[in-house]
């Protein structure tokens, strides 16, 4: 066997094991970043949870119905926002990306993060919407 040929077989057998790191980097990197996504979605959908727990409470409860609760500052350490779009849905914006959670009925007010206090006004006996304030 020639040098040359040595020299070759060896530069083709390196660039063949650095594009298979390189594809594994790749992968693992993927998977890392669907990991953490997902655990940021689950931090939001307990934030949603939240709301929607108040909402449903508030729905069933009897005619000036009011309680306050409390959104906390930070998700796992980071800031985010959050607020009601068009009377029916419930943004986060957390991480750059933005979270939405359609509410089955309308919703008076916006909720911030602190305290916020849902009430449920009625004016007669079927007309009642819940409204929700910040403090």
């Amino acid at each position: 066997m020639k040098k040359g040929q040595s020299s070759i077989e060896f530069m083709v057998l390196l660039g063949f094991a650095i594009l298979v790191v390189s594809v594994l980097l790749v992968l693992l990197n993927a998977d890392a970043e669907r990991r953490i996504r997902a655990q940021d979605e689950l931090v939001v959908q307990e934030l949603f949870d939240l709301v929607d727990g108040e909402i449903r409470l508030a729905t069933i409860s009897l005619a000036n119905y009011s309680r306050e609760f409390f959104i906390p500052p930070t998700l796992e350490g980071r800031s985010y926002e959050i607020n009601i779009s068009d009377n029916r849905d419930v943004v986060i914006v957390y991480k750059e990306r933005q979270y939405v959670n359609f509410l089955n009925q309308t919703i008076y007010g916006d909720i911030n993060i602190g305290l916020n206090t849902i009430t449920r006004v009625c004016y007669s006996t079927n007309i009642c919407q819940i409204e929700i304030t910040s403090s």
